[in-house]
């Protein structure tokens, strides 16, 4: 007989369809706290801030060594686009590891 169970959409961790809608909660909470790098400035941040830190705080640093002549690498797989928009989503609303 095949398990009842479904994976959750943001860690991957199976769950009766009954507990999921509960772990889904706390899950996302969890994953919004998750401290993570900006790969560009290398600052420390919740997850949940790390879209707008990107687009705002080193997007600026970023035009401001561009304007100075200095390049700037490529950020790796999962990071922030060479225009500073934040890093591209997978279809379930993670974004990928950029050390992996």
């Amino acid at each position: 007989m095949p398990s009842r169970a479904v994976p959750c959409s943001l860690c991957g961790q199976m769950f009766f369809p009954a507990s999921l809608k509960f772990h889904m909660k706390t899950c996302k909470e969890k994953q919004e706290k998750a401290i993570m790098e900006c790969p560009y400035c290398g600052c420390r941040m919740p997850q949940a801030e790390l879209d707008g830190h990107i687009r705002k705080s080193c997007k600026d640093a970023k035009e401001a060594r561009a304007a100075a002549g200095h390049k700037d690498s490529t950020p790796a797989q999962g990071a922030a686009s060479e225009d500073g928009d934040p890093p591209a989503r997978l279809p379930d609303g993670r974004v990928p590891c950029h050390f992996c």
